[in-house]
């Protein structure tokens, strides 16, 4: 079974939702706690054990047209990850049709099978080559400064790869529903 990261001051408020997410396997994540938070640390362990780690790299579901800027916590946990993690990007349009966030009460439209939704799955993100050149050169280095200036340039590099791949996702998939007619339905 997955695990996957949420917000503790949303999914984690009373003994029933905290049961709850519990047994769905949801790391209870501090917004604002940064890249060395505990959450963070029990991902890299679950990835040690070779579990499979759902995260949603913004940092939050987005139901929004654009990408936001992925979180650098995403990052380090390709890195600092015992065994070089297989990537793997989706994208997830029209959940907003179906279940749009800030309802009074989290219900499904009336008919959510006329909305259009999908998930579109992209290539494995190969991080191998990166991470064999970064653990190299941070051997080399004497300064611990000169390492945290390089462990920064690399979790940079691993985001900006993963948005980049997200990116391509988006516009593929907006090229497939708009030649496929359903671009008037589904707002990109």
């Amino acid at each position: 079974m997955r695990w996957t990261l949420g917000a503790r001051e949303l999914l984690y408020r009373n003994p029933a939702t905290n049961a709850f997410f519990a047994l769905g396997q949801t790391i209870p994540t501090v917004r604002g706690d940064g890249i060395y938070q505990l959450a963070v640390e029990i991902a890299l362990r679950r990835l040690a054990e070779n579990q499979w780690l759902h995260v949603f790299p913004e940092g939050r579901v987005n139901q929004t047209d654009r990408l936001l800027r992925l979180k650098w916590g995403v990052g380090r946990m390709v890195m600092e990850s015992e065994r070089t993690p297989v990537v793997i990007p989706m994208l997830i349009r029209g959940m907003r049709e179906v279940l749009p966030m800030y309802q009074p009460i989290p219900l499904p439209r009336p008919n959510p099978f006329s909305s259009v939704f999908y998930m579109r799955v992209g290539d494995p993100i190969d991080f191998t080559e990166l991470l064999g050149e970064w653990r190299a050169a941070r051997e080399k280095l004497v300064s611990e400064d000169e390492r945290d200036d390089l462990d920064e340039a690399v979790r940079i590099a691993i985001v900006d790869r993963m948005w980049d791949s997200l990116d391509k996702l988006k516009s593929d998939s907006t090229r497939a529903a708009a030649a496929a007619g359903l671009l008037p339905k589904l707002h990109m």
